[in-house]
C-alpha cells in the first residue's frame, strides 16, 4: 500500500459530502485540503464530523488551492459540471457524485469535455455492486424485462439533510 496521502477538497456538505468525510477521515491515505458549501449549517455539521476541517471562502479558491490533490463534488447535480470544469482547468482529478447533471445533453457535453481533457475522473455510484443492480442486470441480459423504453431512479434523502424531497433522475431511450 502507498504511503501517499491525497488531500481532497470536498464541494458540497450535505448527505454524501458528510458520508465521504466520515469514510475518508478513517482512511490513512486521505486528508482534507478543505471543504465548501453555501450553507453555514452544513459547514458546521461537517466540522463536527471532522474537527479542524477548514472551510474555504468559496469553491473556486478551494479547487485552485495548491494543497488540493483531488476534487470531490457532492453538491446538487445542477452544479456538478461547473465545479468539474473548475477542477479540470486547475489540473485536478474529479471525483463526482451521480447523476452528472440534470439535463442529458449537458451531461453528455460534460462527459465529452472530461474525456477530451484527459482529466482523471470517477463517478461515485455505491449501489453499482448492490443485489438490486445485479438482479436487474441479469434480467436485462436474459430478456425478462422486455423492451426498455426508459429508466427512472427515485432517491429519498432523510429530512433535514436532503430537504425530505425525492430526487428524480432518469432517461428515455
Amino acid at each position: 500500500m502507498s504511503d501517499k496521502v491525497y488531500k481532497v477538497a470536498i464541494i458540497g456538505l450535505g448527505v454524501m459530502g458528510g458520508r465521504m468525510i466520515t469514510n475518508m477521515a478513517a482512511h490513512p491515505n486521505f486528508a482534507f485540503s478543505g471543504a465548501w458549501d453555501p450553507s453555514a449549517e452544513a459547514c458546521e455539521a461537517a466540522q463536527n464530523l471532522a474537527p479542524g476541517l477548514s472551510i474555504a471562502e468559496n469553491a473556486k479558491s478551494l479547487i485552485e488551492d495548491a494543497a488540493t490533490d483531488v476534487v470531490y463534488i457532492a453538491c446538487p447535480p445542477a452544479w456538478h459540471k461547473e465545479y468539474a470544469l473548475m477542477a479540470m482547468a486547475a489540473g485536478k482529478p474529479v471525483y463526482c457524485e451521480k447523476p452528472l447533471g440534470i439535463d442529458i445533453d449537458d451531461s453528455r457535453d460534460f462527459v465529452e469535455r472530461l474525456g477530451l481533457s484527459n482529466t482523471p475522473n470517477i463517478i461515485n455510484f455505491a449501489q453499482a455492486a448492490s443485489r438490486a443492480v445485479e438482479v436487474t442486470d441479469q434480467r436485462l441480459r436474459d430478456g425478462a424485462l422486455g423492451e426498455i423504453a426508459g429508466v427512472d431512479v427515485i432517491v429519498h434523502l432523510p429530512a433535514g439533510r436532503g430537504r425530505g424531497r425525492p430526487m428524480r433522475t432518469g432517461c428515455a431511450f
